[in-house]
């Protein structure tokens, strides 16, 4: 019974942890400025010195004021960025976040299925062999 129930424990942590990286979203390591991000026209994570992050769906700059776009009950809103608090603007890396949905999901079933093999018994069951 001891043994079910740890099988049991270890494939639901094996499936919750399945679940988290496919929702994961990696940003690049390195900074850019505002300029470039509002230039690439893609995800962006800003962090402030109040160790704050917000994520955007892109930047845009108007009458020399930065925004970031968010889609907020459907509609995209654009909410003023205060430029003197920020230390980090990062860009979303499509490429890293493609590769931890595809290979994550496939290394945890692995681990479900070596879990689940090593508590499976495939001896015949023959006696004085």
């Amino acid at each position: 019974m001891k043994t079910i129930k740890k099988r049991t424990e270890s494939i639901a942590l094996l499936f919750g942890l399945a679940i988290l990286l496919q929702s994961c979203m990696v940003y690049k390591k390195s900074s850019v400025t505002l300029e470039k991000a509002v230039q690439e026209q893609q995800k962006v994570r800003v962090e402030y010195e109040d160790y704050e992050s917000y994520r955007y769906q892109k930047l845009i700059s108007k009458d020399g004021t930065y925004f970031g776009v968010k889609k907020e009950k459907g509609e995209l809103v654009n909410i003023p960025i205060d430029e003197n608090r920020i230390v980090n603007v990062r860009l979303y890396n499509k490429s890293l976040s493609n590769t931890l949905t595809i290979v994550g999901p496939i290394v945890i079933l692995g681990g479900v299925i070596l879990i689940l093999a090593s508590s499976v018994d495939v001896s015949p069951g023959l006696s004085g062999v």
